[in-house]
């Protein structure tokens, strides 16, 4: 008797139906499947398998910062976390703290004088601001990562619902559009390039929590 003929994994059956990335819009060939929301934004790391779209290494690897920012700022809000929420939380800083720790210093550092100023800036527009609540800040890099989180999260409702990646002539950014040496010797992407907001900066409040 031949030798039993392998089942493709669910990987393989991606690539053969899909053969081209979905996030470069085709430019370079399916290597691997991107889930879409990322696991980050589930409780114990546990996401629905259904959303799933075709990704090449480059687009995949290139967007886990974004995904870790937005997941931690996803996870932000007023009522006292859950333990469950709380654990996850830590995890996803801790997380941010080892691959990228310029980036958790400058969130999670915000000085009683920057803090102060913020508070009172959402008080002069008739925000609620309790004077417990912790701050962090946003700014520079973090919007340019945001910015290709929510770009990310538009082309993959696209193939969601058209099977299909969104063809490049209608794009308004490319994905990812360069390469380039960041910080640290890191391979870094120039793949979006918002309009930096007038502010600059933007500090908001998260609930005391264990982060």
């Amino acid at each position: 008797m031949g030798q039993a003929k392998q089942k493709p994994t669910s990987t393989q059956r991606m690539i053969n139906a899909h053969p081209y990335c979905a996030l470069c819009g085709g430019v370079r060939p399916t290597e691997t499947r991107e889930h879409f929301p990322p696991t980050n934004f589930f409780d114990c790391f546990h996401r629905p398998e259904r959303f799933v779209v075709p990704a090449c290494n480059p687009c995949n690897r290139e967007s886990a910062i974004a995904d870790l920012l937005a997941g931690i700022l996803s996870r932000i809000g007023f009522d006292e976390p859950t333990a469950q929420e709380a654990e996850d939380t830590s995890k996803l800083v801790k997380k941010l703290g080892k691959l990228r720790p310029d980036l958790a210093t400058k969130m999670f550092s915000v000085g009683p004088v920057a803090r102060k100023r913020a508070f009172r800036r959402y008080r002069e527009q008739g925000l609620d601001a309790p004077g417990e609540y912790k701050a962090i800040a946003i700014s520079g890099e973090m919007f340019q990562y945001l910015n290709l989180f929510a770009h990310k999260a538009v082309l993959c409702h696209y193939f969601n619902t058209t099977k299909q990646p969104l063809p490049r002539q209608e794009r308004r950014t490319k994905f990812p559009e360069a390469k380039g040496t960041g910080r640290n010797g890191r391979s870094a992407s120039r793949i979006v390039e918002p309009s930096r907001p007038r502010h600059g900066n933007l500090t908001g409040q998260a609930r005391a929590q264990r982060i």
